[in-house]
């Protein structure tokens, strides 16, 4: 090798300190160039591959999302989805149960408010008197039913028919020491969008309409 050298014209002794200075330029350049560099492109290798599964996984999941969408819409405009309400009213319910069958719109006079209107949006609410009260005033517990689903349906009909729910400023209810409508849902029914088992839950009252209600006797 050092012959060869020789006849290159190659000098052997100042050959190999520049050999290894080359090497340990090339060792710094990995280590604080090259290796950051290709870290770097195989961490972005990994963040790509890892949008993509997240993107598959969102796909999935909005076509789920807008199946299940679908499924309760059908269910709404066929009017399965059970949708119960305990309403506290003002005054004594004489019928045992009744269908309030009024369309709906925006109230002209005050525009935070509906009112039952003519050009309004059909509405039907059916319900059933549950109990009746005399003191501290006359009232009735009324189990309601909602077949169509309008801004304030309940409260609206109810009204309407002169027994607007208890704690319900907005549409003349008697105010009690519960400042709020006595209207809880509290039975929710449908059909499981993706299995079709019926599903079927109940809430009970919350405390402080449970407590207005103990109030209230014969």
């Amino acid at each position: 090798m050092g012959e060869l050298f020789q006849t290159l014209g190659i000098q052997w002794t100042k050959l190999i300190p520049q050999l290894f200075n080359f090497g340990i330029v090339l060792l710094v350049l990995w280590k604080f160039a090259y290796k950051p560099v290709f870290a770097m492109l195989d961490a972005r290798q990994k963040k790509i591959a890892e949008s993509v599964a997240n993107a598959d996984k969102i796909q999935a999941e909005l076509a789920r999302t807008e199946a299940a969408r679908s499924s309760l819409s059908e269910q709404l405009s066929q009017r399965s989805i059970e949708r119960g309400y305990l309403a506290l009213v003002a005054g004594r319910v004489d019928a045992d149960e009744g269908l309030i069958d009024a369309p709906i719109g925006r109230d002209d006079a005050i525009a935070t408010r509906m009112a039952v209107r003519t050009a309004g949006r059909p509405a039907r609410t059916r319900y059933r008197v549950e109990h009746r009260y005399a003191a501290p005033i006359a009232a009735s517990l009324l189990a309601c039913r909602l077949e169509t689903g309008r801004t304030h349906q309940i409260r609206v009909h109810l009204a309407a028919i002169g027994h607007p729910v208890v704690g319900d400023e907005r549409y003349g209810g008697p105010m009690l020491e519960v400042r709020r409508p006595f209207l809880h849902a509290a039975v929710l029914g449908f059909e499981h969008p993706g299995t079709g088992e019926q599903l079927h839950f109940e809430a009970e009252l919350p405390a402080d309409l449970a407590g207005l209600l103990a109030r209230f006797g014969d």
